[in-house]
């Protein structure tokens, strides 16, 4: 007898202090006995509860599913984290986890539930996310192709035109135009090649942007001095001086990109010099432990860029700061292009009559 209440009260504890509902259901689905959580979790007293109907506080959506899932426990299935809504007593749905099983002994369904309900939400939270984040990539991915579809359309047709507009002005017979006619023919034939030139630069943008080439184990060293042969003449001519600090023997990249931002840089240089001063050109690669990444570094002694007046255009696509004839603004828009293209970044230090340093950090 005294080991029967022991275990009466140990039970009793149990129904008192559990954070979770503790209640049994009789094969009619009317409760029998309930914990005292059941004020915490559904705001119901006890005596509110028993000898009710557990479908009374099923949600309507979930009641089909919780009636297959009784007559599963009824059956001798037991259930292990069953989720239904059950109405809270203010008329709200709380998430329960069910784990229940089915007593013949006792003829009852012995069942303890969880509040999950703040789980279910996040859990939603993070699915309606990705769902978003879905229709977004989606709608993306199709207003990109869009783009470039647009984008061939565009420097074909244009194309076409320019070539029709250079055709057409080969046509004239110059003997039989006046002078006034003449000149209007040179500035037109002058635009003409403007508009070609313009058109395979966006042509250029658009291919870097859209194919994806492999990249290669370049050695710098021998893939530098390609670069300096093609220019040789000309820094002969102004008696440039470029020194290699290479800590590192090869990158990652493709070599055709890498020939052509060394090409651009080095170009700049020499264009953009100092008119006191020969050009001085210095160029470093090193691997960051920091970043870890590959990293060249690109420096001159040039007439450098106010980036106080000129920083957010820099890299722009046409986007000159000298009264040069010569200067088109395409170089450093292809070189920001192209290392981007591979993953990487670049960034820029200059200070008027300091000359310009470039930074590249390649994809690790």
């Amino acid at each position: 007898m005294i080991e029967e209440l022991k275990d009466f009260s140990y039970i009793q504890n149990i129904m008192a202090y559990s954070l979770d509902m503790i209640c049994t259901v009789n094969q009619e689905g009317c409760f029998v006995s309930m914990s005292n959580a059941v004020e915490d979790i559904l705001g119901y007293k006890i005596g509110e509860v028993l000898g009710r109907n557990f479908a009374d506080f099923v949600h309507p959506d979930d009641s089909e599913l919780a009636a297959a899932k009784a007559e599963e426990i009824l059956s001798g299935i037991p259930a292990r984290n069953f989720v239904n809504r059950c109405r809270h007593k203010n008329g709200t749905y709380v998430y329960l986890s069910w784990s229940s099983f089915w007593s013949e002994e006792n003829d009852l369904i012995y069942g303890i539930a969880r509040d999950v309900t703040e789980i279910k939400i996040r859990e939603q939270k993070i699915h309606d996310r990705e769902a978003a984040l879905s229709r977004s990539v989606s709608l993306l991915t199709q207003q990109n192709q869009q783009l470039k579809s647009f984008n061939h359309i565009l420097t074909h047709n244009l194309r076409n035109h320019a070539n029709n507009i250079a055709m057409l002005t080969s046509f004239l017979d110059r003997e039989t135009l006046g002078a006034g006619n003449i000149e209007l023919v040179l500035k037109l034939e002058k635009v003409s090649q403007k508009l070609t030139g313009t058109i395979n630069d966006l042509s250029e943008a658009i291919k870097i942007r859209e194919r994806v080439i492999e990249s290669d184990r370049i050695p710098l060293e021998a893939a530098t001095a390609e670069v300096l042969k093609i220019l040789a003449m000309d820094l002969n001519y102004l008696k440039a001086e470029v020194v290699l600090a290479y800590d590192i023997a090869e990158i990652n990249f493709p070599k055709i990109y890498f020939e052509s931002l060394l090409t651009n840089l080095i170009s700049n240089s020499l264009k953009y010099k100092r008119a006191t001063e020969r050009p001085l050109i210095h160029i470093a690669a090193f691997y960051d432990e920091d970043r870890h990444c590959n990293v060249l570094t690109y420096e001159d002694n040039g007439i450098g860029i106010d980036l106080d007046r000129y920083g957010d255009q820099i890299f722009g696509l046409y986007k000159t700061f000298t009264h040069r004839q010569d200067s088109h603004g395409v170089g450093l828009f292809l070189v920001k292009t192209q290392v981007e293209s591979q993953g990487g970044s670049i960034t820029i230090e200059s200070r008027p009559d300091e000359g310009t340093r470039f930074t590249i950090f390649f994809k690790p």
